[in-house]
């Protein structure tokens, strides 16, 4: 019963990472979802758990790797990228440190995995850097996942309002990932580089939280008014 509660676990976490991974642009904030999961662990079995989901998110950004090796193959893409493709196989290790790099922030990465792809980089080398890169990022949500359920106990708050900061958090990371326009940062990343496009994506998710936390602060000064305004009429005399 063990063996079997135990493989379920190892499908469960490999499937739900690979198919977060394997569609290109397209981000599921599978870490958050899965962070409350990982916190109940402990020892062989927190470890392995991380492994495997960075296993699964690897192989699922390889097909994506793929996708752009398969076009890297047409001669009108290559001629187009040819630049691309001297710089990123003369400065393997740059590349290298690109792919970890971009594997192990909480960024839309695949904006580097396509380009390398249709480069024709090192397939071994990739796959390195990358589930590196993922063993990285699973770390810090792991992580990220402990010190939210210790400050919680630390305020002696129940469990549900553990799961209701997650779920919120959760909101608000996909809605500014659903705000920030990803065609626009390929386009700059291929034709500025990775700095301004990283830029772009700061500031693109700075402009997505301020309206609802604008809008928020706005209804909290009509209710504040509102509150206000009736003290005043049922005491006029003050």
């Amino acid at each position: 019963m063990l063996v079997e509660i135990s493989w379920r676990r190892v499908i469960g976490l490999f499937s739900l990472a690979f198919i977060s991974n394997s569609v290109p642009y397209t981000t599921i904030p599978y870490l958050l979802i899965i962070a409350p999961e990982l916190t109940k662990l402990e020892g062989v079995e927190l470890a392995l758990s991380i492994l495997i989901l960075a296993l699964g998110a690897s192989l699922g950004k390889l097909v994506v790797y793929s996708a752009g090796r398969l076009i890297g193959q047409f001669r009108r893409v290559r001629r187009e990228f040819k630049g691309l493709v001297e710089v990123v196989n003369t400065h393997r290790n740059i590349t290298f440190l690109a792919v970890f790099l971009a594997a192990a922030l909480p960024i839309p990465d695949d904006i580097v995995y396509i380009p390398v792809g249709i480069s024709g980089y090192n397939t071994v080398l990739f796959f390195t850097a990358l589930f590196l890169g993922k063993l990285v990022v699973t770390v810090m949500a792991t992580l990220f996942g402990f010190m939210v359920v210790l400050l919680i106990e630390e305020a002696e708050a129940t469990n549900w309002m553990y799961v209701s900061s997650m779920i919120i958090l959760t909101v608000v990371f996909t809605y500014v990932l659903g705000k920030i326009n990803w065609s626009e940062i390929g386009r700059l990343y291929r034709e500025k580089g990775l700095r301004l496009a990283a830029i772009y994506v700061v500031t693109s998710a700075i402009r997505a939280l301020r309206g609802p936390i604008n809008k928020i602060l706005a209804h909290f000064k009509k209710l504040w008014n509102t509150k206000i305004k009736n003290r005043d009429e049922e005491e006029p005399g003050r």
